[in-house]
């Protein structure tokens, strides 16, 4: 028996009701309760190092070095801000990530779950669309689709994309139950809701 409002341990199937998809390229991966694209393109970045050591009489002699280099970012990265030209990024992203989560979760189609606890849900996994995405290409032996002319060599504004997936499945949750739903537990102004895919045998009451 299941006691409201205490803490409880609860084992499995979580599912929702939603679908959820890609906006860009129209996919819907099926039988998932999260859906993330991660965004990145390759970039000027600028780093500045001074060196300081003490001189005679209390001075110090300063060396500034101002240093250019490249590297994949998910955030823009404003070269208009950098103190030497010829370094220049594009002003946007072609492609925004985000992260997408599945309403009307609930465990073995009897618990509802909050927010607080669907927002603990876990445990993503590489996912790649079975349809193509016009513009962007699979990188071999990696999770990524990159646009650009090659992915061994990347040039500036070249950008890569990756999907991850939680998929519904057993999960081992911990949270506060009531009325049917589980709900963050609340003490002492701290919230605690748990959720970790698989069996966990920690818990003093299943489903």
């Amino acid at each position: 028996m299941l006691f409201r409002s205490q803490l409880v341990h609860m084992t499995g199937f979580v599912r929702t009701s939603s679908a959820l998809s890609d906006p860009d390229f129209g996919f819907t991966p099926p039988n998932i309760l999260k859906l993330r694209r991660e965004v990145e393109m390759f970039q000027w970045h600028e780093k500045i190092e001074e060196d300081r050591r003490d001189r005679a009489g209390g001075s110090q002699e300063i060396t500034r070095t101002v240093r250019y280099y490249t590297n994949w970012s998910s955030q823009l990265v404003d070269s208009g801000s950098f103190e030497e030209k010829g370094h220049h990024n594009p002003g946007r992203f072609p492609l925004e990530g985000y992260a997408q989560s599945g309403f009307h979760m609930n465990l073995e189609r009897q618990i509802v779950l909050s927010d607080g606890v669907m927002n603990a849900i876990g445990g993503y996994q590489d996912y790649r669309p079975e349809q193509r995405l016009p513009g962007y290409r699979p990188v071999s032996g990696t999770a990524y689709y990159y646009n650009g002319a090659d992915y061994d060599t990347p040039q500036g504004g070249d950008v890569r994309i990756r999907y991850s997936v939680v998929p519904e499945g057993v999960f081992s949750l911990i949270g506060r139950y009531d009325n049917q739903a589980l709900h963050s537990y609340i003490h002492k102004d701290q919230s605690l809701a748990l959720a970790t895919p698989g069996v966990v045998k920690i818990g003093r009451a299943h489903v």
